[in-house]
């Protein structure tokens, strides 16, 4: 009497574990890549909206206003200059570090909204870095 036999050898069984570990472990090496990469972008992102909002908060109040950078404990600071008092505390991300080819380590606003400090503030960080611009007259802030 002949027998067909149905279903999947161990060795058949092993190879598919093997081949989806291997997929899922490529899936998940790249999704923590763009986490990553996704909180730089928003850190970017934030940190130039900050600097918007300070210096309108500047030109409202006719008052000196900065945000100032605290790479020990990740974080930076806006806060009006002349009472000292702040208007928001934000981290950054930990991997980043303050390249020292910076020209400027802090972004501040005078009472008519124009930048006190202009220059570069070129920040490192796991893969690359990028640089932020201060320009003169409305105080500008750009990303590269």
């Amino acid at each position: 009497m002949n027998k067909k036999q149905h279903g999947f050898a161990f060795v058949e069984l092993l190879l598919v574990l093997v081949i989806t570990i291997l997929l899922g472990s490529l899936a998940l090496s790249y999704g923590e890549k763009g986490m990553k990469n996704q909180e730089i972008n928003h850190f970017f992102d934030q940190l130039v909206n900050d600097s918007l909002l300070i210096q309108k908060y500047a030109l409202n109040n006719q008052t000196k206003t900065a945000i100032e950078f605290n790479f020990k404990l990740h974080t930076y600071t806006a806060k009006i200059v002349s009472s000292d008092k702040k208007l928001f505390v934000r981290d950054m991300p930990k991997s980043m570090k303050l390249n020292k080819n910076s020209t400027v380590n802090r972004i501040a606003f005078n009472e008519n909204g124009n930048a006190s400090y202009v220059g570069k503030i070129i920040y490192d960080y796991i893969g690359g870095n990028r640089a932020l611009y201060v320009y003169l007259g409305s105080g500008r802030v750009a990303v590269k």
